[in-house]
């Protein structure tokens, strides 16, 4: 959907009488009419498209999983060991609505990816590099379904970490371009949440260019076992808005014209 960035309100609501006028004048001048479709042309350019990304198996219904199975997950790629690194359907018990091969609350299809750990705990996750090229100015929205099983046995005071993150293609395992960690306690038990990483890029980013890389995983300690679930991962990119700069300088033949007549 498309929105107006950094646009105040009053602006707003300048330039919708200033088309109204334009209309009005229409019939009366040729140059107006020149006039009219350069404001509003300027106009539509300070409107910016959020684009989706396109991401490859978002929700991990590939493969088909019967409840209870497990398989790897197409078109990520696992970063790291675990005990546990796959895509799964959740028998009953281990999320709402997860019985019988549906949905978990908050979830999106069948399947989500489990990460777990056994006590020697570690770090594990998964990657996959998408079309979209980082570009200076533009903000990057990262969301992906997070949540805790909900079977007996999980609630006992564990202390693991989930992670979600923004890096790119030519940047090392274990760095982003940013990141949001959230603890066990953070999330829901036995149902999924949305989580949201929102990234804008300086003019002066080294990786510009580059290819943006969607990151998820787990940071487990040593003692217990340690599991969390991902589903149903977004990205979007909303590029730098145009200057409104650009929209005066469309309006100000409209402005001299009117304020001649008025003369």
């Amino acid at each position: 959907m498309a929105e107006c960035f950094g646009l105040p309100k009053s602006f707003r609501l300048f330039f919708a009488l200033a088309a109204e006028r334009m209309v009005a004048m229409l019939t009366r001048n040729r140059l107006c009419v020149v006039l009219s479709v350069a404001a509003l042309l300027t106009l539509s350019a300070t409107c910016v498209q959020a684009a989706s990304v396109t991401v490859v198996n978002p929700s991990f219904e590939d493969p088909i999983l019967a409840d209870d199975g497990t398989g790897n997950p197409a078109g990520w790629t696992l970063v790291g060991s675990a005990a546990i690194a796959q895509a799964w359907n959740p028998p009953v018990g281990s999320y709402s609505g997860a019985d019988l091969s549906g949905t978990p609350t908050g979830a999106d299809g069948a399947n989500v990816v489990e990460l777990m750990f056994n006590s020697a705990g570690g770090v594990a996750g998964f990657t996959q590099t998408t079309s979209a090229i980082l570009t200076a100015g533009t903000t990057y929205t990262l969301t992906l379904a997070l949540g805790n099983r909900g079977d007996a046995g999980w609630q006992d005071g564990r202390t693991w970490n989930s992670k979600i993150a923004l890096a790119t293609a030519d940047m090392a395992a274990g760095t982003y371009l940013d990141s949001l960690t959230f603890a066990a306690a953070d999330l829901p038990w036995g149902s999924f949440t949305d989580k949201t990483l929102t990234f804008t890029v300086d003019a002066g980013n080294a990786h510009i260019g580059q290819a943006v890389t969607i990151v998820f995983g787990l940071e487990a300690p040593a003692g217990k076992y340690s599991a969390s679930c991902f589903d149903n991962v977004r990205l979007s990119a909303v590029p730098e808005p145009a200057t409104l700069s650009l929209l005066a300088s469309g309006l100000i033949g409209l402005l001299c014209y009117a304020w001649r007549k008025r003369k």
